[in-house]
């Protein structure tokens, strides 16, 4: 093996030991100009709701509301850090997508910027 084969292959190894989830590992892996977004299958109404409810059992305030075509729900976790997402709807082929982009509301935190998109990945409106 190359050597960079073996520093990827063991930073994995390392993220997978201090507790990251998969996606998370993913998410580090990939991040790139899109790292504060996700794309996910489902419609814009269905995965709005969908995910303020995984935010809320994840123990985050949220609160959903909608705003032109877009849903927004503005969380504050347990440790007082505030953010919003953002859900938009978008169109692939002949199914429904709906896009969840993250913006911070002051400090911006770039580790659970990766927990709490890698947590939402998977919520679907189907």
């Amino acid at each position: 093996m190359t050597r960079t084969t073996l520093g990827v292959c063991a930073s994995g190894w390392v993220l997978l030991v201090v507790g990251c989830a998969s996606t998370d590992v993913a998410g580090m892996l990939f991040l790139g100009a899109s790292g504060d977004e996700r794309l996910v299958a489902g419609s814009l109404e269905t995965v709005a709701q969908a995910t303020r409810d995984r935010l809320v059992k994840l123990d985050v305030q949220a609160e959903l509301s909608k705003q032109g075509e877009a849903f927004h729900i503005a969380c504050t976790t347990t440790a007082g850090q505030r953010f919003r997402l953002i859900l938009t709807s978008e169109k692939a082929g002949n199914a429904e997508k709906t896009r969840i982009r993250l913006e911070w509301v002051g400090d911006r935190n770039d580790g659970l910027t990766l927990q709490i998109l890698g947590r939402l990945e998977h919520v679907t409106g189907q």
